[in-house]
């Protein structure tokens, strides 16, 4: 059930996109909608006129990747948080969700670490930083034992 708000929030930036189909602006907050609403596929369509409009904004890339993970469309999700490195080699936030669907979504705990090794490197301060080093202190030691496909 999409509550009120999340309901009106869906109702103006669709408004706003009809009305400025070119606004990028626009297409980040029905994307952002349906992201809050929990309706990927939605979020995922908005998202794309986004990228349409500015293919490097790495929030949006990253927030469609988290939505195609929403769907288990993993090697997407992948794609757009490396894409999102590739515009940005430091940015935190499609690391650690490149980590995440590695380690939690494909069992690819090696490939998670080297990544989230990264992270740290930039960032031992945050809330986040903290789970990414749980991370590596619960998993790292067993990843050398992973069976390779």
């Amino acid at each position: 059930e999409i509550s009120v708000e999340s309901r009106q929030s869906i109702a103006e930036a669709v408004q706003k996109t009809e009305s400025e189909p070119g606004n990028l602006e626009a297409w980040r907050e029905l994307g952002n909608a349906y992201f809050d609403a929990d309706m990927p596929p939605q979020a995922i369509a908005a998202y794309s006129r986004a990228l349409a409009i500015k293919p490097d904004d790495t929030n949006i890339l990253n927030d469609q990747g988290a939505m195609y993970r929403q769907i288990g469309d993993f090697s997407r999700a992948l794609s757009n948080f490396e894409k999102a490195r590739q515009v940005d080699p430091y940015n935190l936030e499609s690391l650690y969700n490149s980590g995440y669907v590695l380690a939690f979504d494909l069992n690819q705990i090696d490939k998670a670490i080297v990544l989230w090794r990264r992270y740290l490197a930039q960032d031992r301060t945050s809330e986040t930083s903290r789970q990414v080093q749980s991370f590596i202190d619960r998993y790292g030691s067993t990843s050398g034992s992973n069976v390779r496909k």
